[in-house]
């Protein structure tokens, strides 16, 4: 039993830790990106597929073009966490609308459809912190074995 609660709470805390962490980075890139320029593009390319057990996983691929400084510039990115994809039931695209394109000032090739943080950042980084604590919580209630010194 201690050996498989240990098991348990090492699983949680990295769980955790790596949702929080990628949470937390969205979140700061999302921040970042809510003061980004943005200039008109099209999309070129909006696909859906399945994937995942059954086929139940959608997945959302987009590409569109833009121009930045007279330079044309091809990106494929929705959002900064699940580049591909959103947790919307309908793809939010289709190829040849005008949609705006929000760049980094620093690296026009640096692209998002959508800026700011998304609630589903939020999400994931509250989902991390809620398997960090799970693993404390197993682990403090869990008997701990005593060692005798010898």
């Amino acid at each position: 039993t201690v050996h498989k609660n240990k098991i348990i709470c090492l699983i949680c805390s990295l769980l955790g830790g790596f949702a929080g962490l990628v949470g937390v980075v969205a979140i700061l890139h999302g921040s970042a990106s809510s003061n980004w320029p943005s200039v008109e593009g099209r999309i070129l390319r909006a696909e859906t597929s399945y994937g995942g057990s059954m086929q139940r996983t959608k997945s959302f691929r987009v590409s569109y073009s833009y121009s930045v400084n007279n330079k044309q510039h091809i990106g494929d990115r929705i959002g900064f966490m699940f580049d591909r994809g959103t947790f919307s039931n309908v793809m939010p695209y289709s190829v040849g609308q005008d949609v705006l394109v929000y760049y980094d000032p620093s690296d026009s090739s640096n692209t998002v459809l959508l800026t700011g943080v998304q609630p589903y950042y939020l999400f994931v980084a509250g989902l991390g912190i809620v398997f960090i604590m799970l693993g404390w919580v197993v682990h403090s209630l869990s008997p701990h074995q005593k060692h005798n010194g010898r």
